[in-house]
C-alpha cells in the first residue's frame, strides 16, 4: 500500500502495540528506508478517547520533528493515511533493542555511555515538550555502531491508563511494570516519571 511519499515494503509490521503498528517502508524517491507508525484506534469504543489519543499522537510527533538529537529517533513527516489514520514517518534504525543488547558482553564503560546517551536524548525530548511515558529496554534501539536511539514515544501506557479494563490486559503492562515509575503508577506521570 502507498502512504505518500512512502510505500510499504512488507505486510508484517516491525512492531505492534495498543495504539497501532510500525511498518518498514521506503521512500518513493531514492528508496531510503523509513519506519512508519500508524495509529489504529478502531477498537476504541469511546470516540472522545479516540480523538484525544489521535490529537496527542499528532502533537507529540510534531514536537519530536523539531528534536535533532543523535539518541532520539528522527521524525521525518507527520500526516494522515487515506483512511484518515494519523501516521508518523521516522528514520529506520537497523539494530537490536536495548534488552537484547544488555544480554551481550559489553563493558561497564559501554553501558555507562549508553545510559548517558539515553539521558541526553530524554532531556532533548523534554525540552521540546514531549514525555516518553513508556521508557523500557524494548523502546530503545541500538544502531549497528552501538548508539542508542529512543523510540516508542507512544501512547501504549496512556491508552491503557485511560481506557477500558480489557485494553489494560492486552497492553502488555504486566510485563513492563518493573519499568514504571511510582508516580506514574499513582496517575501522576510526566517528565520526572521518564527517569
Amino acid at each position: 500500500s502507498t502512504l505518500f511519499p512512502y510505500t510499504t515494503l512488507f505486510r508484517s509490521p516491525l512492531g505492534r502495540n495498543l495504539a497501532g503498528a510500525v511498518w518498514q517502508a521506503e521512500t518513493l524517491k531514492g528508496g531510503k528506508l523509513a519506519a512508519i507508525a500508524v495509529l489504529d484506534l478502531e477498537d476504541l469504543s469511546d470516540p472522545d478517547l479516540r480523538k484525544r489519543t489521535a490529537t496527542r499522537f499528532r502533537r507529540d510527533m510534531g514536537l519530536l520533528q523539531k528534536v535533532n538529537h543523535p539518541h532520539v529517533v528522527r521524525v521525518i513527516n507527520v500526516g494522515r493515511t487515506r483512511a484518515g489514520r494519523p501516521f508518523a514517518a521516522m528514520e529506520h534504525v537497523d539494530g537490536e533493542n536495548l534488552h537484547d543488547w544488555l544480554n551481550g558482553d559489553h563493558s561497564g564503560a559501554d553501558r555507562i555511555r549508553v545510559a548517558s546517551g539515553l539521558l541526553d536524548g530524554l532531556q532533548a525530548a523534554h525540552r521540546a515538550g514531549v514525555t516518553h511515558g513508556d521508557l523500557e529496554p524494548v523502546n530503545v534501539l541500538m544502531t549497528r555502531d552501538g548508539m542508542p536511539k529512543l523510540i516508542g514515544f507512544g501512547l501504549n501506557r496512556t491508552l491503557a491508563r485511560q481506557s477500558h479494563p480489557e485494553w489494560r490486559e492486552e497492553s502488555g503492562l504486566a510485563k513492563t511494570l518493573a519499568y514504571r515509575a511510582p508516580e506514574e503508577a499513582m496517575g501522576m506521570g510526566g517528565q520526572s516519571a521518564d527517569l
